[in-house]
């Protein structure tokens, strides 16, 4: 099992989101083949945890509904540790980035970038 955390901040609306964990992905397949640029969608949905760090009263929830109707089971919604943010940063918790860039992909916007946290992980 793969498992991850990310982070994400949305430009003047700034988010910040934590998948914790997610499981291996399977190949979308296109006509019996795997489709070379097809995208990476995980097996299972991926878990994650959504901060709002833009301070706009109902991102969080949002968001959070907006991602579960993507293949990403939202855990916790809360506040970031401050509303700041000026871009959307998705941030992997583990060196895999795959789960950050399904996120990235999803919400159509944000930077990846890695910072592995164990404590972080279910």
């Amino acid at each position: 099992m793969n498992r991850f955390a990310i982070a994400v901040a949305f430009g003047l609306v700034a988010l910040y989101l934590i998948p914790l964990s997610t499981k291996v992905a399977q190949p979308v397949e296109e006509r019996g083949e795997v489709a070379e640029s097809a995208p990476w969608v995980p097996a299972e949905p991926v878990t994650v945890q959504v901060l709002n760090g833009a301070g706009k009263a109902g991102l969080a929830l949002d968001v959070t509904r907006f991602l579960r109707e993507n293949r990403c089971d939202v855990v916790e919604m809360g506040n970031a540790d401050h509303f700041k943010y000026e871009t959307t940063r998705i941030i992997a918790r583990t060196e895999d980035r795959a789960a950050a860039e399904y996120v990235r992909s999803v919400l159509g916007v944000g930077e990846v970038a890695s910072d592995p946290d164990p404590e972080l992980l279910l």
